[in-house]
């Protein structure tokens, strides 16, 4: 399974890039091997400015496995402690909503896959499974 964060729908749906990494998303997004969360749409989602994007996006978005945290206590205890964690080590700057997305793929045994370079520090300190879309 894989978690795109925004980073990667931006470039997929509102950017239409295309690249190496795009034809193995687009193979997933077939095969069904995309998921996707609350924190994730409600990043996207509301900020596509144009319709026919925003509309395919949320079809694609009800298609696809949804992860979520909202009931499990040791999720939410687990993201504390990654918080706790990193600032222990010096890195600051994760934001919540990335921490989220990083236990929703521990949890899940997702493969989060981002441009985002939060994600590269947060690996420093926590362990998930990273995919860089250069390296594909």
């Amino acid at each position: 399974m894989v978690l795109p964060d925004t980073s990667i729908w931006i470039d997929f749906i509102q950017y239409k890039k295309v690249s190496s990494w795009t034809e193995n998303f687009a193979r997933w997004l077939r095969n069904g091997e995309i998921a996707t969360c609350g924190v994730i749409m409600a990043e996207f989602i509301p900020f596509i400015q144009n319709a026919s994007d925003r509309a395919y996006a949320e079809i694609v978005f009800e298609t696809l496995q949804y992860l979520s945290p909202l009931s499990d206590l040791e999720f939410w205890k687990n993201v504390t402690r990654h918080q706790r964690n990193l600032s222990q080590n010096g890195i600051y700057r994760i934001g919540i909503a990335d921490l989220i997305i990083i236990e929703l793929s521990r949890a899940n045994g997702a493969s989060i896959i981002s441009h985002d370079q939060h994600f590269q520090m947060a690996q420093k300190v926590i362990s998930f499974d990273l995919i860089k879309p250069s390296e594909l």
